[in-house]
């Protein structure tokens, strides 16, 4: 599967995870258990990662994620309005995206004629690229290696995942 089908995959399914119209608990809503999760890279806090839950055995249809703070952290909420998780044993998919410039873009003109002379003058020298930050395994449950156990008692667990990544998550980015 190609990487941006992968991405745009995660993607939607984390806007699925948070879409809803009512604030009432769903009636067949199992017991949520609170759950909290930190990411760090390098010893270094994660910071606006999107975070999701995928059931190794699927037995809900009630999907968890969030974004982690400036800590790295994240407390998972169900449909993305509902403390906590379902009790279950999950595959942790971790994404985040950054746009990354390189060059004198803190000079480019905000007049749209300078500014279209300016970058055309300097096009050689102004980079920039759309880039996974986190290794891509970590965003397919077939290749994540990140696992939580949730059962009734509250969850805390910390994932270091190495050092950031930097993949082009992109083609044809300028």
């Amino acid at each position: 599967m190609k990487k941006t089908t992968l991405i745009l995959l995660f993607v939607a399914c984390v806007l699925l995870c948070f879409s809803g119209c009512d604030e009432r608990k769903p009636g067949d809503m199992p017991k949520l258990t609170p759950v909290t999760l930190i990411f760090t890279q390098k010893g270094e806090p994660l910071v606006e990662a999107e975070v999701s839950l995928q059931m190794v055995e699927k037995t809900t249809s009630f999907g968890a994620g969030g974004v982690t703070n400036a800590s790295g952290a994240v407390d998972l909420l169900t449909h993305g309005r509902y403390s906590g998780v379902p009790e279950g044993e999950y595959v942790v998919l971790v994404s985040k995206f950054e746009e990354i410039k390189e060059g004198p873009w803190d000079q480019v003109p905000t007049d749209p004629a300078q500014e279209r002379a300016f970058l055309a003058k300097n096009a050689g020298k102004l980079k920039r690229g759309f880039f996974q930050m986190v290794d891509s395994k970590y965003m397919d449950p077939k290749t994540s290696d990140l696992r939580l156990s949730v059962g009734r008692s509250r969850v805390k667990q910390t994932f270091e995942l190495g050092a950031p990544a930097r993949e082009k998550a992109q083609r044809g980015v300028k």
